[in-house]
C-alpha cells in the first residue's frame, strides 16, 4: 500500500500545476502533436473516458493498457476515490475501444467483489480478457477473473483469494497452452517472490516451484512467458546494498527456479521496474536508476556472456523518471514510457525508442495534454505505440493516446531526376540510404543518389549517369566497411547474341570506377542481383545465356570475376536469381526453376553447389522470388505463389524442410497477383514489399510484416497514390498509383524504406519511409 500512498502524496502536490497546464495548452499545444519525423500523437478516443463513480475526485491507478489479437485496446485500471485526505480503493474495472468510443467490458462501476489493487491485465488465444488482482474482500489474497461475453459478466478462474495470505504486485501471464499464470509478492512467505497457475485437471491454483523461490523479500514482480513456455519473474530486492534488479527463470527439468545471469545485477538503488521478452525471448528491465539521479535505465540479457548489458546509454532519459513501463515491439524495437520532471514541464508523459545506438523521442516530450499521474504502454501488431495514463486535466481519469506513423516521401527524387525505371536500395552501417535507378532522362543509364535524412534531400553520388550507356537491372550492395557497389545490364558490352553482358562499378569517393572488366560475364545475362559477403568479396548472380538461361555465381578475387561452383549451377533453365550470405559466409541462391516452374534453393558447400532440402519446394509455380538470412542462418524465401491465386507467400527452411512462415497466399484475397519485389529480414523479424497487379481492384504498394503469427500491413494498405479509375499517361491509360519494380530496405533503427517507380506520375522514382 506504500506505493499508492506515494501516488496520493505525488497526486496532491501537482493539483497546484492543472490550472497552468491548462493555459499553457490553450497557448501552446493541441492534442494533435507532430514530431519531428513526421509522426503524431493522437487521442484514442474522449480525453479523460473512466466513469466518475462519485462526487469525489477519482484517481485511476493500477492501469494497464494490452491488446487482443485482432489490435483490439483494452484498459484495466482500478479508481480510487479521494475523501478527506483518504484514499478508497474501487473495484476493479476493464473498458476497450470499440472505434469510435470506450465501453465497459462488464459493469460500469468495476466486476471485482470489492476494492482491488495491482490489477494486471492477459488474454487468452481466444481474446477473452483476464484480470488478476489483490481482493481487499477475501484480505488481500489474489483473484484471477475472466469475461464471459455470453453473459457478460465476469467469473473467477478458481477459487477467489486464491493464495494463502495477502499479496502484493500481481502479475498475470498465459503459455501457449492458455494456462494462466500469477506472480507475486507473497506475504505469507516472507514476502519473497512466487508463482502459481490454474490447474484445470483439479480445478485449482497450485504452486511453480518453491514457494518464496527468491529467499528474500521482493517488490515489483513483473511475470512473462517465452515462446517455449518457460516463465520468468524479474523483481526488485535488497535492503543493505540498495534496492537492486533481479530474474530468475522457471527449470522444468528440476522443478526450480534459476538465476537468469547475476543476482542484484543492476548498478544501484531502482524504482519502478518493468519487464518484457522481446520476439526472440530475450529478456529485457527498464528502471528507475538512481545511480543516474533517478533516470531511466534499460537492459538486456546477453546470453553469450551470461550476464546483463545495457541498451544504449544509461540514465538517457531528461531527468527523474517516474512509472517507468517497458515494451518490446514485434519489430524487435524496445520502447520506454515514463513521466517525469523536464525543464518547467512537470509529469508529463515521455515516450522513447532504442534506435539501435541511441535512445530517441518518440514525438515530442512531454506530448501528454497536461501532468499524469501513472503511465503504461502497449504497442499493437502493426507496431503502433500506445500510452494511458491518469490525466490531471480530468480530475485524474483515464486517457489513452497513440503516436501515428505515416508513409511519408523521403525527400523528392524528382528534384534531381524526372523519371526512371528499375530501382534499387541500400542502408549502410551508418543508416544512411542509397538509391539507384535506370535514368530515362539520361537514356537510361544508372544514376545513384544519397538520402539525407536531416535535409530531407538527395545528392548525387558521382556524376548522374555513371555507367557508360543503358542500364538495366541495376543492383545496389554495400559491404562491411561501407564502401558502395552497382551491378547492371551494360548495354555497351554485348554478346554474339546481342544481349547486355554483366558490369559491376564501385564508388571511390569521387567517382565510379570499373570492378574488373566491363561486360565480365562470358555471354549475355538477366536478372543480375549483386551482394558482398562478410569479407567484403563482391559477388554477382545472374541467369546465364551462355549455359541455357541455367543460373550462375561469380566473385570478385580482386584481379578478375571467377566462377563460383562452375557456371550453371541450377542445371535447368530459371528466373529471378537471389543471393543471400548466412553468418558463416555461406552463399545462398534462391530461384525458379523454369521447368516446374517451383522454388529451389541450393547453397555452396566450399566445392559444389547443393540443394537445401527438396528441389521444387513451392507447392505451385512461383515469380518473383527473393532470398534472405536471418541472424541465426535461417534462409527465408518469398515469392508470388500460384498456387494461392497469385497472392504472397514466405518459407523458410526449418533444419529438415521447408514450411510456411504464417499463412501463405497471406495479401489480399481480392488481388489478382502480389508482386512480391523484396525481402529483408531485420532483427529476425521479416518484411516483404509488394507491388499489386495493374488490374488489382486495389492496386499500389504495400509493406507487411510478421508479427510471430500473421503478416500485418505496416501503415496503409497500397499507401501509394493509387485510385480506382484509370489516367491517360503516355499514350496509355494506365491504374493511378500503379507502382513496379518497388524495393524495400529496413535501416539500423527499424525504419522501412521502400522505393518505385509510379507510372501515373510521368513514370517518375520516389521513395517513401514509414515514420
Amino acid at each position: 500500500m506504500k506505493n499508492m500512498i506515494k501516488e496520493i502524496v505525488r497526486h496532491n502536490t501537482m493539483k497546484f500545476l492543472v490550472d497552468l497546464w491548462i493555459v499553457i495548452l490553450a497557448l501552446f499545444i493541441g492534442f494533435n502533436i507532430v514530431s519531428a519525423s513526421g509522426g503524431a500523437w493522437q487521442l484514442v478516443g474522449s480525453q479523460g473516458f473512466s466513469p466518475e463513480l462519485s462526487n469525489h475526485e477519482n484517481v485511476v491507478s493500477w492501469r494497464a493498457i494490452r491488446f487482443d489479437s485482432k489490435d483490439t485496446p483494452y484498459v484495466a485500471f482500478v479508481n480510487y476515490t479521494a475523501v478527506g485526505g483518504a484514499s478508497i480503493a474501487n473495484k476493479a474495472s476493464v473498458m476497450k475501444y470499440d472505434g469510435s468510443s470506450w465501453i465497459s467490458v462488464g459493469p460500469t462501476d468495476g466486476f471485482s467483489p470489492g476494492g482491488a489493487d495491482f490489477v494486471s491485465l492477459a488474454f487468452d488465444s481466444n481474446d477473452t480478457p483476464h484480470v488478476a488482482f489483490i481482493d481487499h474482500t477475501n484480505g488481500e489474497r489474489a483473484s484471477v477473473m475472466k469475461f464471459d461475453a455470453s453473459s457478460k459478466s465476469w467469473a473467477n478462474i478458481g477459487n477467489s483469494g486464491f493464495t494463502a495470505y495477502g499479496v502484493q504486485w500481481t502479475s498475470l501471464a498465459f503459455d501457449s497452452n492458455d494456462t494462466p499464470y500469477v506472480a507475486f509478492q507473497d506475504q505469507y512467505n516472507g514476502n519473497g517472490a512466487s508463482v502459481m497457475k490454474y490447474d484445470t485437471s483439479s480445478s485449482t491454483w497450485v504452486s511453480i516451484g518453491n514457494a518464496n523461490f527468491s529467499n528474500t523479500d521482493v517488490v515489483y514482480t513483473s511475470l512473462a512467458i517465452d515462446s517455449n513456455d518457460v516463465p520468468y519473474v524479474a523483481f526488485r530486492e535488497g535492503f543493505a546494498s540498495g534496492y537492486k534488479i533481479s530474474v530468475m527463470k522457471y527449470d522444468a527439468s528440476s522443478s526450480s527456479w534459476v538465476d537468469v545471469g547475476n543476482r542484484k545485477f543492476s548498478a544501484s538503488s531502482t524504482a519502478f521496474l518493468s519487464f518484457d521478452l522481446d520476439p526472440s525471448g530475450t529478456p529485457y528491465v527498464a528502471f528507475q536508476d538512481w545511480s543516474q539521479g533517478g533516470r531511466v535505465t534499460v537492459m538486456q540479457y546477453d546470453a553469450s556472456s551470461s550476464s546483463w548489458v545495457n541498451v544504449g546509454n544509461t540514465g538517457f532519459s531528461d531527468g527523474e523518471a517516474n512509472f517507468v513501463s517497458l515494451v518490446i515491439s514485434s519489430r524487435n524495437i524496445p520502447y520506454v514510457i515514463f513521466d517525469g520532471s523536464t525543464d518547467n514541464r512537470k509529469y508529463g508523459a515521455n515516450v522513447m525508442k532504442f534506435d539501435g545506438i541511441k535512445w530517441v523521442k518518440v514525438g515530442k516530450k512531454d506530448f501528454s495534454p497536461g501532468p499524469v499521474d501513472g503511465t503504461s504502454i502497449a504497442v499493437n501488431s502493426k507496431g503502433t505505440i500506445y500510452a494511458s495514463f491518469a490525466d490531471a486535466t480530468k480530475k485524474f481519469k483515464m486517457t489513452v493516446m497513440k503516436y501515428v506513423e505515416n508513409w511519408n516521401y523521403a525527400g523528392d527524387v524528382n528534384a534531381i531526376s524526372n523519371n526512371g525505371d528499375i530501382t534499387s536500395m541500400v542502408s549502410d552501417s551508418h543508416g544512411v540510404k542509397y538509391l539507384a535507378y535506370s535514368d530515362e532522362a539520361l537514356n537510361h543509364a544508372a544514376t545513384v543518389l544519397q538520402y539525407d535524412e536531416n535535409k530531407d534531400t538527395w545528392s548525387v553520388v558521382g556524376a548522374p549517369g555513371l555507367t557508360p550507356g543503358r542500364a538495366d537491372d541495376v543492383s545496389l550492395a554495400v559491404d562491411k566497411n561501407d564502401n558502395l557497389y552497382i551491378a547492371f545490364l551494360d548495354d555497351t558490352n554485348r554478346s554474339y547474341y546481342n544481349s547486355s553482358k554483366a558490369t559491376v562499378m564501385k564508388f571511390n569517393g569521387t567517382s565510379w570506377n570499373f570492378v574488373g572488366t566491363p561486360g565480365f560475364s562470358m555471354q549475355g545475362v538477366g536478372f543480375v542481383q549483386m551482394v558482398t559477403d562478410n569479407n567484403n568479396t563482391p559477388y554477382v548472380t545472374y541467369i546465364d545465356e551462355s549455359i541455357s538461361d541455367y543460373v550462375t555465381v561469380m566473385k570478385y578475387n580482386g584481379i578478375r570475376w571467377v566462377n563460383v561452383g562452375g557456371v550453371g549451377l541450377s542445371k535447368t533453365p530459371a528466373g529471378y536469381p537471389s543471393l543471400a550470405f548466412d553468418a558463416l559466409n555461406t552463399p545462398y541462391v534462391a530461384f525458379k526453376n523454369m521447368t516446374t516452374d517451383k522454388a529451389t534453393v541450393m547453397k555452396y558447400n566450399g566445392t559444389r553447389w547443393v540443394t537445401v532440402g527438396a528441389p521444387n519446394f513451392s507447392l505451385g509455380g512461383v515469380e518473383n522470388v527473393s532470398l534472405a538470412m536471418n541472424s541465426n542462418n535461417v534462409p527465408y524465401v518469398s515469392f508470388t505463389d500460384w498456387a494461392k491465386g497469385g497472392r504472397a507467400s514466405v518459407m523458410k527452411w526449418t533444419g529438415t524442410l521447408w514450411a510456411p512462415v504464417g499463412q501463405l497466399g497471406f495479401t489480399r484475397v481480392d488481388s489478382n497477383s502480389a508482386l512480391v519485389t523484396s525481402l529483408v529480414v531485420h532483427n529476425n523479424v521479416p518484411y516483404v514489399s509488394i507491388s499489386y497487379h495493374p488490374e488489382d481492384p486495389n492496386g499500389g504498394t504495400e509493406v507487411m510484416l510478421f508479427n510471430g503469427k500473421n503478416w500485418v500491413t505496416i501503415g496503409n494498405s497500397s499507401f501509394s497514390t493509387w485510385t480506382p479509375e484509370p489516367v491517360w499517361v503516355r499514350d496509355q491509360w494506365v491504374q493511378a498509383g500503379l507502382t513496379w519494380y518497388t524495393d524495400l530496405v529496413v535501416d539500423r533503427w527499424g525504419v522501412p524504406y521502400v522505393s518505385f517507380v509510379e507510372w501515373t506520375d510521368e513514370q517518375k522514382v520516389k521513395v517513401m519511409k514509414f515514420d
